[in-house]
């Protein structure tokens, strides 16, 4: 039986601190790339209209997954989001 324990690191720490509250978002994984971003976005966007939602600003999250410097691009991995509402009725 050990007695050790396990102390978490000072950046989980601070992450546990602070609360993020991202509202409603629309998000998308892509595989491959990042030299284009706009084919995600406007598959997001065309994704947001279907369902008559817009997108509330041009403020967005890329989240990058992938080590460009570890991981091939074809198989590099970006993470997207953008805050979404629903369309006014008229």
């Amino acid at each position: 039986m050990s007695n050790s324990v396990k102390i978490p690191h000072k950046f989980n720490l601070r992450r546990s601190k602070n609360k993020s509250t991202e509202g409603r978002c629309i998000h998308i994984m892509r595989i491959g790339g990042f030299d284009n971003n706009t084919i995600g976005f406007s598959k997001m966007e065309e994704f947001a209209k279907g369902r008559e939602l817009i997108r509330k600003s041009k403020i967005h999250r890329e989240i990058y997954i992938s080590d460009f410097r570890k991981v091939p691009k074809k198989n590099s991995k970006l993470f997207y989001a953008f805050n979404w509402k629903t369309k006014k009725k008229d």
